[in-house]
Parts: C-alpha cells; sequence; structure tokens
C-alpha cells in the first residue's frame, strides 16, 4: 500500500513538472507587489533647501491598488503663494525622470495667512516602494526650482 501511494506521489509530481515544461514563473512586478501590502505608509520629512520652507508628506495606499492617497504639509511659506509638488524617483537632488504622478492630481500647496500650507490628493498611480522616491516641493506654480524636498521611507 505504501510503494503504491509513492508510485502515485512520483507520476503526480511528474505531470506537475511536464505541464510547466517550457515556462518561466516571473515574480510580481515590485510596485504589483506592494499594492497587495495595504497597510504600508510612506513618509518624507521636508528639509529645506535654500528656503525656510519644511513640512511632512504621506502617502497611503489608495481605495484600488492603482490609487494612492497623498497628504502634503508645509510650514515657513510666503503668505499667498501656490506651491506645486511632485514625486520622482532618486534621492533630493539627484533626481531621474519625470514626476510619476500627473501634475493635474497634485493639488497645489495655497500658503495661508499663517504661513502654513496642506493638500491631499488620490494619485492613479501604485505605491512607489520599487525604488528610493522623493517628494519636492516647488517655489510656485511657475517656478520649478525645489524649495523643500524628502525622501520617502517606509513609516516604522
Amino acid at each position: 500500500m505504501v510503494d503504491s501511494r509513492l508510485l502515485i506521489a512520483g507520476l503526480l509530481l511528474v505531470a506537475t513538472a511536464a505541464c510547466g515544461k517550457g515556462k518561466t514563473s516571473q515574480a510580481p512586478a515590485p510596485l504589483a507587489a506592494a499594492a497587495a501590502v495595504p497597510n504600508v505608509t510612506l513618509v518624507a520629512t521636508l528639509q529645506p533647501f535654500n528656503s525656510p520652507v519644511s513640512g511632512e508628506a504621506r502617502l497611503r495606499p489608495g481605495r484600488t491598488a492603482s490609487e494612492v492617497q497623498a497628504s502634503v504639509k508645509i510650514i515657513n511659506s510666503v503668505v499667498g503663494l501656490e506651491h506645486r509638488w511632485q514625486i520622482r524617483r532618486g534621492d533630493c537632488g539627484t533626481s531621474v525622470g519625470n514626476d510619476i504622478a500627473p501634475t493635474s492630481s497634485n493639488t497645489p500647496l495655497r500658503v495661508s495667512a499663517d504661513g502654513t500650507a496642506s493638500a491631499t490628493a488620490t494619485l492613479p498611480i501604485t505605491l512607489p516602494v520599487d525604488s528610493q522616491y522623493h517628494l519636492s516641493i516647488l517655489r510656485s506654480r511657475s517656478d520649478d526650482t525645489v524649495i523643500a524636498c524628502g525622501v520617502l521611507e517606509v513609516q516604522r
């Protein structure tokens, strides 16, 4: 009886191996894998970059795997300014490529009377955990000079 079970198990193993012959199994793309982890939050402490502006940014998974909830807060800015912000691959000062979220998705930061601003946005992207990314604050809607920046890291 034991021998027949071993024989059946061996045949099943050979049949299973034959079904996958010529096919290679690939791991899911890192961003797809990250989207499956619903409790990951990325945080960036925004440090001044030739300006007094600083703050914090948070990225959380959205309602679906292909969206992210972003919140950005800054302090010490000039009353009345509107700052754009962007998420790019690389470290602060060594950006690679373009903003990973469409500019139209990024709600501008409108500075209030106390020099603070905050914005939230739903971005049509997956949570960027496949590499190092940073979030930067730009001087204004028309000036792309970076005035604050922080690397996005998994919140611990």
